[in-house]
């Protein structure tokens, strides 16, 4: 697999920073009765954190696609 870009610590540290920022807004605003409001800070906080998590997980996340794809394991679909 050809790596097009390095991303560096600085990246995943600015999404942490990002996803805890926001999932603290969005309990403030859910404390006011912002629902909706809250619900799409809730939303950013967890794609920022899925984001930095799959970024320093990148090794792992190719060996278990390949492993999955020796071994013949498929995907359930419901």
């Amino acid at each position: 697999m050809k790596e097009i870009y390095k991303i560096g610590e600085e990246y995943v540290e600015a999404r942490i920073i990002e996803g805890l920022s926001d999932l603290l807004l969005a309990l403030a605003l859910w404390k006011e009765g912002y629902t909706t409001n809250s619900a799409g800070k809730a939303f950013s906080a967890v794609k920022a954190l899925l984001s930095a998590f799959v970024v320093t997980r990148t090794n792992w996340l190719t060996w278990l696609r390949t492993t999955r794809r020796r071994s013949g394991l498929k995907r359930r679909h419901t």
